[in-house]
């Protein structure tokens, strides 16, 4: 579509859903010019967005008109009442006789005022129009699907395909008989907001900046807006306050919706709907369900597959809020079974989804990966969750991709990070990449034939104090059979160096549980990883080039929805 009136094109965000929207003039019309493909169809949204709580209308009209020189059709036209503000509402008109034409497209609003009603006073009423698409067969076979799922807090031990003696994920071991299983795929910290921004840049947290106090620089390259400029329809479904809008996911997205702790069954519903809406477009949709994320709240047909839920069963949870120890090893095991319990139903409802595409006959055509943000800990070393420490339980995740066609299959073994998803996507995208600090998984997964060797995988994390404490950083540096982390405190600058507090040395191949530190007898590799960090953080600082992203606007929702994840424990 081509641009040839005055109208603002923003982001606008209703009951939690982004999307790019046109925002008119009341009563001046939107007018685009649109070649028409075969059996083509108009996709959009309508609402009706108030500032305030204004007195509104009897209704607001929408039209939607199409003409040429030699005619002119009305293809749509609808009031929204009252009780339809502050919502989108998606529709979609066949464009028929049309196709194959060069035509105009009018988006026309206007007020519609009861009668005896005052003309005017309604200043804060606007009409918007959100993300009009026309989509038809035109493009065949050049359409492009690619689809990014993310489960909370599933860790790669958990996941059949990973070698977990329970059933817990049938579908998406099925699912990895279609693509590539990365065997030693890691996390770039152990919270969720830096992770997905890792995802979406191809940079490591202290390389992009973004954290839950700042958001992501404008000077950034994001994939989102990567793949917009490109002409994909870029689309979220995502749950959990970490991804919300309030840190600035939604940027470059056409439409992005935050739920706020929905059921699996929910996201997924809502990720169909986006997939239907779109269908005939080349697209990105990212999706992330956030079940197994404490409070391990099984819904009810799942909640006694291993046995009757025990009654003690808010002491344990509570327990895992706080970080208190447990009891023994069967507090431990309730918890486990109840974590797992979760990932057996998010893996149901991701089958759902997937069987689904298979229905629609986009599957097999798809780029699809599915991955884990993280881990979660169940006190293997001092602590429950994640977001306190960078052993495996942690930092190692299910990464599996499958590529158009089911091009390529089997497991590897090399080491990857989530950085590289970025450069997957670009690259089946053919979207050249801003950066090279990514590596497309395709090469990866052969590199007897790319060449191409990931030498070591960085996670880290900053600690949020309480008040009058040190904040301290966390790194990681892992090889595929080696890992070291250094612990050290840290100022204002958070690239800098302090004073070590602690550092460990794990030979991954004899001891993959992370018992025994070998730093004391492994000084000289030591000094040589110590230098390694030293000089990632200085290489950081300089790519960052001093650039900060805007601060984060906190308010009483987004705090309570972190409360209710157990990420605030206090008012």
């Amino acid at each position: 579509m081509m641009r040839e009136s005055s109208y603002l094109a923003v982001p606008l965000t209703l009951h939690d859903e982004t999307r790019k929207s046109l925002v008119p003039h009341v009563s001046i019309p939107i007018k685009l010019s649109v070649d028409i493909p075969p059996r083509s169809v108009l996709r959009f949204a309508i609402a009706a967005a108030t500032s305030s709580n204004p007195e509104f209308p009897l209704s607001v009209e929408f039209k939607v008109t199409l003409r040429d020189n030699e005619r002119q059709e009305t293809l749509f036209r609808e009031q929204l009442r009252r009780s339809d503000r502050n919502r989108w509402l998606d529709r979609e008109v066949g464009l028929g006789s049309w196709a194959g034409t060069k035509a105009q497209l009018v988006l026309d609003t206007r007020i519609v005022h009861s009668e005896g009603a005052p003309s005017s006073g309604y200043e804060d009423v606007f009409p918007v129009w959100g993300s009009p698409i026309v989509t038809g067969s035109e493009a065949g076979s050049d359409i492009q699907q690619m689809i990014l799922i993310s489960i909370d807090c599933l860790r790669a031990d958990h996941v059949g395909v990973y070698g977990y003696e329970r059933n817990t994920t049938p579908n998406i071991d099925a699912f990895a008989r279609d693509g590539v299983v990365f065997e030693t795929a890691i996390s770039t910290s152990a919270t969720t907001l830096p992770t997905h921004m890792s995802m979406f840049t191809g940079l490591t947290p202290s390389e992009h900046g973004a954290n839950n106090r700042h958001l992501l620089s404008r000077a950034v390259p994001y994939l989102p807006e990567l793949l917009a400029s490109a002409g994909f329809q870029v689309d979220a479904v995502v749950s959990g306050a970490y991804l919300s809008q309030y840190f600035g996911f939604e940027r470059g997205f056409h439409s992005y919706l935050s739920l706020h702790q929905p059921l699996a069954s929910e996201t997924i519903d809502s990720a169909l709907r986006v997939v239907e809406r779109t269908e005939g477009s080349s697209r990105f949709l990212f999706l992330h369900v956030i079940d197994p994320h404490w409070p391990y709240s099984p819904p009810g047909d799942f909640a006694e597959r291993y046995g009757p839920v025990r009654s003690n069963v808010d002491r344990m949870l509570h327990k895992v809020l706080m970080q208190i120890p447990p009891d023994g090893p069967a507090e431990v095991a309730q918890a486990v079974d109840l974590y797992d319990l979760e990932v057996a139903y998010a893996d149901r409802e991701v089958g759902r989804f997937l069987e689904e595409l298979k229905a629609r006959d986009v599957y097999e055509d798809s780029l699809i990966i599915l991955t884990a943000d993280h881990g979660e800990a169940f006190y293997e070393h001092g602590s429950w969750q994640h977001g306190w420490t960078l052993y495996e339980e942690n930092v190692h995740v299910p990464l599996i991709v499958k590529w158009p066609g089911n091009s390529r299959r089997g497991r590897t073994k090399q080491l990857v990070s989530q950085v590289d998803i970025f450069a997957t996507l670009l690259e089946q995208a053919a979207v050249a990449s801003p950066h090279s600090r990514s590596t497309s998984l395709a090469a990866l997964a052969a590199p007897e034939t790319s060449g191409l060797v990931r030498r070591h995988a960085v996670s880290e994390f900053i600690t949020n104090p309480s008040e009058g404490e040190t904040p301290y950083k966390k790194v990681s540096l892992r090889t595929e059979a080696r890992k070291y982390i250094v612990t050290f405190r840290i100022g204002a600058d958070e690239l800098a160096v302090g004073e070590i507090t602690d550092e460990e040395i794990y030979d991954l191949t004899r001891d993959p549980g992370e018992l025994q530190n070998l730093i004391v007898e492994s000084q000289s590799e030591a000094d040589s990883l110590r230098r390694g960090i030293h000089a990632y953080l200085q290489d950081a600082r300089a790519h960052r080039s001093g650039s900060q992203g805007a601060t984060v606007n906190e308010d009483d929702t987004i705090r309570e929805r972190l409360r209710s994840l157990g990420y605030l424990t206090s008012p």
